[in-house]
């Protein structure tokens, strides 16, 4: 059974743009509804246990832009109530709301784009630029890997102490010193790494990457889905969730398959 991370990392790119880039700029609520939901099963799936954190953010992130923007902004003919004399419009607080939830939708996608895109694929892709391919995979990781680090400074603080740490800004600025210090040696065990593997001859490195039928159909099946955006928006909502529920239909269909080739043996 072939997973959906297990197409050609260009097919990959191309359709996490196709999922990312509309959820940032198409500014239609039911597109944008639709791309988190499926974003938000996507994830599910890759993580194997409910985005827990990532459904507090959405629903922490879509009433408080919806607050600042009826804040901010006054723009509308709907007045709701005044603060010191400025109305607080419909508009406004629906213009928050769809920014919060483009916003969710985008950092979904994101979460899941960092599990299927390892830092191998990401290098495969840039091809003949290895250095930029490992700058970009180093950057893509790098909050999430020090955060992690930090985390595990803490804990193994808080088992090495009598009392709980992290309670003042000494201990934040003590676990911070550790981090810097693990990131500044990791780093030139990076470098010497990328050396030795040959990243400073521009030598061409071997690739397990290759491009296949399989992802080419897929790659032209994309391609075809951008047209939506051309379509009337009932029509565009349909595809933007057979766009954005791709690797679910495509999961799907291969673990159909693999339940009806074991039922045969």
């Amino acid at each position: 059974m072939r997973h959906f991370d297990g197409f050609h990392p260009a097919v990959l790119m191309a359709y996490y743009l196709s999922a990312i880039v509309p959820a940032m700029f198409v500014g239609s609520l039911y597109s944008v509804l639709v791309s988190w939901l499926a974003g938000m099963l996507w994830l599910a799936a890759v993580k194997h246990r409910f985005p827990s954190g990532q459904f507090a953010l959405s629903a922490a992130a879509v009433p408080a832009m919806a607050l600042i923007n009826a804040l901010v902004s006054h723009n509308g003919v709907t007045e709701l109530f005044f603060i010191n004399g400025r109305a607080i419009t419909l508009e406004a607080v629906r213009y928050g709301a769809l920014t919060g939830l483009m916003l969710s939708a985008v950092l979904v996608w994101f979460a899941s784009f960092s599990d299927i895109m390892t830092s191998e694929k990401i290098i495969a892709l840039m091809g003949k630029l290895p250095k930029l391919g490992l700058t970009v995979s180093m950057v893509l990781r790098l909050v999430p890997e020090y955060t992690a680090r930090f985390k595990k400074v803490k804990k193994a603080s808080d088992i090495n102490s009598e009392k709980e740490t992290g309670s003042t800004p000494a201990d934040y600025i003590r676990f911070m010193s550790a981090v810097f210090t693990w990131a500044l040696e990791n780093s030139m065990q990076t470098a010497e790494s990328m050396e030795l593997r040959g990243y400073s001859s521009g030598k061409k490195r071997y690739s397990p990457y290759r491009f296949r039928t399989e992802d080419a159909l897929m790659l032209a099946f994309i391609i075809i889905l951008q047209g939506m955006y051309f379509l009337p928006i009932p029509l565009r909502t349909a595809f933007t969730a057979l766009d954005c529920a791709l690797p679910i239909i495509y999961e799907g269909k291969e673990r159909l398959k693999w339940t009806l080739f074991s039922l045969k043996k």
